[in-house]
């Protein structure tokens, strides 16, 4: 075994400078350091040091050989560890490192289906609303003191199979029934509600008006590819668009390179990938509405 005694001038000159060298997991960098190198030098005697360097494998001494070594105190025994300690490298942070930039790679482009079924949507509420008003416009006169806020944004935008599902199955006065925008902090979160409530007592018009399907509402009123409507009749009586009143002919102008894409979502999403709202599904969903009524 190799002892501090066997060690001569030369060899301890030789071990203190293999200590501090670079080829032994030090830096230049400063703040690279777990420690201060004078302290390190200044706290540990050279035995010390010694003891943490020397090459000893595990049951190469005996017991009482053991016994002579010189324990460190765990404060001390720190600074072994924290040298050794080194960034991962090679093939294992090579992955790591190209899995990350995969993810980085990812982007959500305005053309995948969830945004535009998001784009039609949250552009169809803000329709329905718009024309609701022009219909109080036609029963009370321009200067009617009723008119309906705009839907929750947080609310429009919402796109899950679930809720889509659950909105085709509403009414246009169930959608009125919605939470306002919190934009318009003046007035009560459910003032559409009382709104809607009030006209329907004084108008049998708006009260059939409003009790039309979201699906039909949409097929009749809201979509047209390539026609600009800016006016609809419904039970004798023409209602016409105001400059706010924007049908879906005004969504694909203003995102034209993505025309075919908006209306192919449009047939998928709401027309069960027919042209128009006529089709096997549809007639499934009216005759089950008709059921329902029987059995009311």
């Amino acid at each position: 075994m190799f002892t501090l005694e066997n060690t001569s001038d030369n060899e301890e000159d030789f071990l203190s400078k293999k200590i501090l060298s670079k080829e032994d997991n030090f830096v230049n960098e400063e703040e690279n350091y777990f420690f201060n190198k004078n302290e390190l030098i200044e706290e540990l005697s050279f035995e010390q040091l010694h003891a943490i360097f020397k090459e000893k494998k595990p049951g190469e001494c005996g017991e009482e050989e053991d016994s002579k070594a010189i324990r460190l105190t765990p404060s001390q025994r720190q600074y072994h560890f924290n040298i050794l300690i080194h960034k991962k490298r090679g093939k294992i942070a090579t992955k790591e490192k190209n899995s990350l930039n995969k993810k980085a790679k990812i982007v959500h482009l305005s053309s995948d289906f969830d945004n535009l079924l998001r784009k039609i949507q949250v552009h169809y509420l803000t329709f329905v609303i718009d024309l609701c008003n022009d219909a109080l416009r036609v029963e009370f006169g321009e200067k009617t003191k009723y008119n309906f806020k705009q839907i929750d944004y947080e609310k429009k935008k919402i796109i899950s199979h679930e809720y889509v599902n659950q909105l085709k199955c509403h009414s246009i006065k169930q959608l009125l029934q919605m939470k306002i925008s919190p934009k318009n902090s003046k007035h009560f979160e459910f003032d559409n509600l009382i709104t809607s409530d009030k006209v329907c007592k004084e108008s049998m018009f708006l009260k059939a008006f409003f009790d039309i399907k979201y699906l039909e509402f949409f097929n009749k009123f809201y979509y047209s590819e390539d026609k600009k409507i800016d006016r609809i009749s419904f039970l004798g009586k023409e209602i016409i668009f105001s400059s706010k009143t924007k049908p879906f002919y005004f969504l694909i102008q203003k995102n034209e390179t993505h025309k075919n894409l908006l209306i192919n979502a449009v047939k998928s999403a709401y027309f069960y990938g027919y042209n128009t709202l006529i089709g096997n599904k549809s007639f499934k969903i009216i005759k089950k509405e008709e059921e329902i009524k029987l059995k009311e």
